[in-house]
Formats: structure tokens, sequence, C-alpha cells
């Protein structure tokens, strides 16, 4: 038994290891042939693609990110303070030019129509009853003076009542005036924060140009795949979109603090308009008050000379004009109780509701007009001998798909922003169904200039150097490569032209699976 199990445990040791000297001979035999791979592999040409070089129709574009904005962005607001009591449209309604947007609640202004209605017809009924006792008796004299005085008493409490409204007026303008300031310094922040996006981006596409650049030069040293340098391409394409939307929110945020100027303007000057409203009533009331004092005096007068009447004709007379401007003033403003539409449009905002407190330059609906639209586009100073007024540009929305807009420009600023070295190209586009709306982005492309080209590659052939100059790589009928020397003229995204350096029919190298000098022997094939 135990010269059986010497038996079974040698066979299994002699089986191990003939496996494991099988397993040595395969793995030489193997590594042979890698090695007998890797020789043919290196010492075979590289195999390369290639392009001839031939005419093509080379068109130069210009490309730009633009913003949609309206032509006329009205905001509404009432010309004096109440409770809104009729306010209907809401945002995305379209409105008329003319067509009644807000109502303020005209009840105080009403009681005040009345009011001087019934003052107008009590002067000209005194005028008319001291014209009909033209030779007045000391009773009816006595009557006149108790008349004036009773006059003099109501215009003295008037008076206090105008000076106690100016008083309550300018507190609540000076109240709207502080509120346009707060929102002036919200806007600065916002214009802060917004460059401070325009330097990070301006900084993301410089990294992503030097990765793009280093790239480049790793491709051509053969260290790296091309998708590496599509990948780099990527990341500065999409660098620069970024750029440019942090440049847009940059124009937003000045436009908003021109928005907020704007309104602390206003503000200030509806404080001056108030104060000096408020000034000229007192003034009004005073001067009525004084009126009334001097028919007090007339009339006393009238008991020592009947003369002096004449003078009381003529203060009643005043008193009635007086009257009627005040009517004419409160008839005006319950007429500023009805705000409407100065345009055709539609609402783009609404800040109030019914029953809440409106006040002059407080903004209580935007409207819009959207039947066409601008579109606002920054283009690089070296650029601006290309484009003129009149010229055509194509747009795309990322929120409209499958279409292509067709606009003019209709607006080319005349200086360029010294930061950015670019200047804005306003371009008109027809908005008939209001599908483009304020705020969009639109990738905008104007076409600037199409030649004929003799001799053109493709872009990935060229390697430039400086200037117009660049190289690229010819291979000759015996498949040689030769580093040569070109200029080039006009490109486009796929194709350069060449001005010299080359002949039509010549084969250039515009990829290749291995690093390529300057004579060395390659495996072209054509694409």
């Amino acid at each position: 038994m135990k010269a059986k199990g010497f038996l079974i445990v040698l066979i299994v040791v002699v089986i191990i290891l003939g496996l494991v000297g099988w397993r040595v001979v395969t793995k030489r035999k193997s590594s042979a042939v890698q090695a007998a791979v890797t020789k043919a592999r290196f010492s075979s040409p590289p195999t390369v693609a290639t392009s001839l070089v031939g005419p093509s129709t080379i068109t130069d574009q210009i490309q730009a990110v633009g913003s949609v904005t309206s032509p006329n962005v009205i905001k509404i607001s009432p010309t004096i303070s109440g409770l809104i009591s009729f306010l209907q449209v809401r945002e995305g309604d379209k409105v008329k030019a003319g067509q009644v947007l807000v109502k303020l609640n005209p009840q105080d202004l009403t009681a005040v129509v009345f009011q001087n209605q019934a003052n107008v017809a009590q002067a000209e009924s005194k005028l008319a009853q001291a014209k009909l006792t033209e030779n007045p008796t000391e009773v009816g004299i006595s009557a006149a003076i108790l008349q004036q005085e009773a006059q003099v008493s109501s215009a003295q409490a008037a008076d206090i009542q105008a000076r106690s409204t100016y008083s309550a007026q300018v507190a609540a303008a000076q109240s709207q005036i502080a509120d346009a300031q707060a929102k002036v310094a919200a806007a600065k922040a916002g214009v802060e924060g917004a460059t401070a996006s325009v330097q990070s981006a301006q900084a993301n596409v410089t990294d992503s140009k030097t990765k793009l650049s280093r790239t480049l030069s790793l491709y051509q040293q053969n260290f790296i795949a091309a998708q590496d340098v599509d990948d780099a391409k990527a990341a500065e394409a999409v660098s620069e979109g970024a750029l440019a939307v942090a440049k847009g929110n940059l124009t937003s945020a000045k436009a908003n603090v021109n928005s907020a100027n704007a309104t602390l303007n206003v503000a200030v000057k509806q404080q001056a308009i108030t104060v000096q409203t408020a000034k000229a009533d007192i003034s009004a009331k005073d001067a009525l008050l004084l009126q009334a004092k001097q028919a007090t005096k007339i009339a006393n007068a009238n008991l020592a000379q009947n003369p002096a009447y004449q003078e009381n004709l003529a203060a009643l007379q005043e008193a009635v004009s007086a009257a009627q401007a005040q009517l004419q003033q409160s008839q005006a403003k319950l007429g500023e109780t009805t705000v409407i539409s100065p345009i055709d449009g539609v609402i783009t905002e609404r800040d109030a509701d019914p029953g809440s407190i409106a006040a002059p330059g407080q903004t209580v609906l935007v409207v819009q007009s959207l039947k066409w639209v601008y579109v606002d586009a920054y283009i690089p100073i070296e650029k601006s001998p290309e484009i003129y007024e009149g010229q055509k540009a194509s747009i795309t929305f990322s929120g409209i798909s499958n279409r292509v807009f067709t606009g003019t420009l209709a607006q080319i600023s005349p200086s360029a922003d010294p930061t950015s070295r670019q200047f804005l190209a306003r371009i008109k586009l027809s908005n008939p169904n209001s599908s483009i709306k304020p705020g969009m982005f639109g990738n905008v492309t104007i076409g600037v200039q199409s030649i004929v080209a003799p001799m053109t590659v493709p872009r990935e052939a060229v390697t430039l150097t400086t200037g117009t100059s660049a190289t690229v790589y010819v291979v000759d009928d015996k498949n040689i490569a030769h580093l040569q020397t070109v200029q080039v003229g006009v490109s486009n995204a796929k194709i350069y032209q060449i001005v010299s350096g080359l002949q039509p029919g010549d084969r250039v190298i515009t990829l290749s699976y291995a690093t390529v000098k300057d004579g060395t022997k390659v495996n072209p094939q054509k694409i």
C-alpha cells in the first residue's frame, strides 16, 4: 500500500513539472513573436493619411454669441400715488397702444373734484350777488362782512390742511429715494459679481488655450492621440462660450445699474415735483386766504364808502378764478388715476397686484415691443472693417430647434470696449409670432468674405509658425515626407488657402499614426 501511494505522488509531481515546463516554453515563444512584431512595427514606414492640394471655395465667417433685447421697453408707473383698483393683464398678455392697463381708486380725488366744483359755484354765486347789489345798503354790507369773515376761516383751514399734506408727501418722496438708492447699491454689487465672473471666465480661456497649445505640441511629437487634441479644442470652445455668457451677464448687470440709477433719478425728480406741487398748492391756499382777508377789508371799507365796492367785485372775481383753477387741477389729477399703454406690445413683467399701493416712479408693469427685436452681439475689433450696416446675419437659438433666422445689421457701435477689445453690433430680427423672447441667447454667424482659392489644404495639415507663415509635410512620388514652408491666406473652420509653397496635386499629410520627420519614408493613405 505504501508503494502504491508513493507511485501516485510521483505521478502527480511529474505532471506538475511537465505543465510548468510547457508554460515556460510557451511564454518564451510568445515573447519571441511579440519581439518580432515590435521590431517589424518600428522598422516599417509610419502610416499617414494624406490629402491632395486643390481648389475650394472658402467662406470666411464671424461667429459670436448674441442676446435678444426689445427695441422698446416701457416701465409703466402712475404719476400719482393711490390704491390699485384695476389691474388685469399679466406676463405674456398682448396689449394695444391706448389700452387701459391700470386704474387707481379715484374716491378721494373725486371728492376733491366735487368740493372744488362746489367752491366754484359758491364763488360765482357771491360774485353774482355782489353785482346785483351794486348799491348795497348798510345791512347788505354788514352781511357781506360776515360772509367774508366766514370765507377767511374756511381759507385758513384749507391753508393748514395744505401744509399738513405737504409734510406727508415730502416724507413719502424721501422714502422712495431711499428705496431707489438701495436698489442702485444692489445693482452695483451685481456688476462686481459679474465682473469677477468675466475675469474668471477669461482666466479659464487663457488656461484652455495654454492646454490646447501644449496638447498640440505633444500630439505633433506623437506622445498623445488625436482625441486628446479634439478634447483640448472642445475645452477651449467651452471656455470661450462661458466667457461670452459671462460678458453677457456683465452687460445685463450694467443695464441693471443703469435701470436702478434711472429709478433713483425718477424718484429724485418726483420728489422735486411733489415739493413744487405741494408748495404751489400752499401758495394757492395762501392766495385764497389773502384774497379772503382782502375781501373782508374791502367789505369793512364799504361801511365807510361805497366806491370801495368795485374793489370788492374785483376780489370776488379773483376768488372765482382761483376756485376754477383749483377745480381744473383736481380734474387733471383725477384723470391721472387711469394709466394706458403707450405702445403695442407684450407684458413681460408685473410688479404689483390690485389692492396694493402704487406710487410715482414705482414700476407696476413692463411692456416690451416684440414685433421685431434686436440681437446684441459683440464682435472682435479686428473684424470691424469686414462688417457694415445692412449686412445679413444668420442666427440660431438653443430654445428654437431646427430653425435659422436671418436678420440685418442695424447698428454698429463706433467704439469698442477697452477691456474686451470688442464692439457692439445690433442685428434687427423680425419676430411676428413673438417666438423670440428678450433675454434669449443666440449663435450669430456673419458671412464676410467668399473666395475661390486655387490651392487649399485641410486645417489638420497646417502648422502655423508666425503671421501667415506655416509648415506642411509633402509626400513625394517615392513616399518620402518633406517638411515644406508655405504662406497661408484666408481660412475657415475646415481649410486653409495656400498662397505659395505648394503646387496643385501635391500630397500633404493630414494625420500621422507615428512621428514623422523631414525625410522619413511613410505609408500614405488618401482621404
